[in-house]
């Protein structure tokens, strides 16, 4: 709760930042109104460092789709009521992580990119779309197992 609290306050005082330095309208009209508030404030080299740091942020996000992915694959198809064969849950013997996955979602990583020719919108758009279905079908599992968990402990005390 406090990450989400200082995320919240961090966004507004960038907002409040943006809009004191541009104006709301200028920033409406805008394609990239941060980009716009960064040149404002420090001309070309606000721009530039805008943009080292959305190209880490965009960096850091992609890895952690590409390794949550594999992690996701590699502990759905450890459970032997899975869908999904499991021989993707085989660790390898030297780097202990599941190399079968991880070559699975890097193999789906590369069919989008080849996909979509590489267009940067289009593979943002697909990777904010994994995100969220990734954070979805964890949610989703967690409260199938809090009432499971629920279930079974009720049914304890019965005997």
């Amino acid at each position: 709760m406090i990450s989400i609290i200082v995320t919240i306050v961090i966004y507004i005082l960038i907002a409040i930042s943006a809009i004191s330095l541009v104006g709301w309208h200028d920033l409406y009209l805008s394609e990239a109104p941060l980009a716009k508030a960064a040149e404002k404030a420090s001309g070309i080299v606000g721009t530039f460092i805008l943009s080292v740091i959305a190209l880490f942020a965009t960096s850091n996000t992609v890895l952690m789709i590409l390794v949550s992915g594999s992690r996701l694959i590699y502990g759905i198809s450890n459970d032997r009521r899975s869908a999904l064969p499991s021989l993707l849950s085989k660790i390898h013997s030297k780097r202990k992580t599941p190399w079968l996955s991880i070559l699975v979602v890097m193999l789906i990583a590369i069919m989008i990119v080849i996909l979509f020719n590489g267009t940067l919108s289009v593979i943002a758009g697909v990777t904010v779309f994994c995100v969220l279905v990734l954070y979805t079908i964890i949610n989703i599992a967690l409260i199938r197992l809090r009432y499971k968990k629920t279930d079974s402990i009720d049914n304890s005390h019965l005997h």
